[in-house]
């Protein structure tokens, strides 16, 4: 598409520079005209007054004058084959214009179609990776308990489950940003394994996304959750095991991380707040934050905004206390 674009941009270019050729010409020509006529009309003037003869004079003036006029006129004829040039140029520049506009044009409109398709493709992927994961694991742990059994804290949200796309969007820009992030660089010229660790995993539906899309070099994957029954259900009916734990969001550690994902478990705000306090403070120097909320964390100056958004953050400072 970029070709294509240099390729416009490029007939455009010249269409342009036809245009400013044709308009030279024909100014050249109007004033070369103007001479012309100016001459031409001396000449009915000095032929007007000589009615009762010619001298010496009058006879050589006519002479000089019908030099120039006859000079004037090549010089005319030229500026006529200049412009006629002129003019086959442009219409000729206008048509290849035209033409690579329509390509362009019909190239758009391909391009919008197949975005289309491919967000139809990918929408109807997500309904059924998530139809087969709610088959997989209905939220039943082997005993026949629900996962609505706990009772969630009103102060906490139930598990929601980011759409899979945007996660997915998640990992790619954030494999861009550690390939070019001093930090991490190893020595095979990319970036060296990081660990992943999500705040409210539920029963660790993401941690599979991201280990089976391999978008990203991880060392580990791991989360927690307060839900006991979903922890449960995610360490025996997904085998995620050890990778999985409960713990209080509030008064966990998230030293020794890569990168921390989190997708406000909290729906108090001074809660939600303490919790984000807590995670800035505790954070290794260096890590990534992945927060796709509704609010950016400006108020942390320890967090820098990566990238255009406001929803991947990196640990660049030391949290001081408000």
């Amino acid at each position: 598409m970029q070709d294509a674009t240099r390729t416009i941009q490029r007939a455009a270019h010249q269409l342009d520079e036809a245009a400013q050729a044709l308009e030279q010409a024909i100014a050249d020509l109007g004033t070369l005209q103007d001479k012309h006529d100016g001459i031409t009309k001396r000449i009915i003037e000095l032929v007007k007054t000589r009615d009762k003869g010619w001298d010496a004079t009058a006879r050589s003036a006519l002479a000089a004058l019908g030099g120039k006029h006859a000079l004037q006129q090549r010089a005319l004829d030229r500026a006529r084959n200049t412009l006629s040039a002129a003019r086959a140029a442009y219409d000729c520049e206008r048509v290849a214009f035209d033409t690579l506009s329509s390509r362009y044009a019909d190239s758009l409109a391909q391009q919008k179609t197949a975005r289309l398709d491919a967000h139809r493709r990918e929408g109807a992927l997500c309904r059924v990776i998530h139809q087969m994961v709610n088959d997989l694991w209905p939220g039943r742990d082997p005993e026949g308990a629900c996962a609505s059994d706990f009772a969630v804290p009103e102060t906490s949200f139930g598990y929601i489950a980011l759409d899979i796309p945007r996660f997915l969007t998640f990992l790619m820009r954030l494999d861009a940003m550690l390939r070019l992030d001093p930090d991490y660089t190893d020595d095979s010229g990319g970036y060296r394994p990081v660990s992943y660790l999500e705040v409210g995993c539920g029963q660790g539906r993401n941690l599979i996304i991201a280990r089976n899309a391999q978008l990203i070099t991880w060392s580990s994957l791991s989360g927690f959750d307060l839900n006991t029954v979903m922890i449960k259900g995610g360490q025996d009916q997904l085998g995620l095991g050890e990778a999985l734990f409960t713990a209080d969001a509030l008064t966990f550690d998230y030293g020794g991380y890569d990168v921390i994902f989190s997708y406000r478990p909290l729906s108090d705000p001074v809660l939600q707040t303490q919790l984000e306090e807590r995670m800035v403070r505790t954070m290794t120097r260096g890590s990534y934050f992945l927060a796709p909320y509704a609010y950016d964390l400006t108020l942390y100056p320890a967090l820098e905004p990566m990238g255009d958004g406001t929803e991947i953050w990196k640990k660049t400072g030391e949290h001081q206390a408000p």
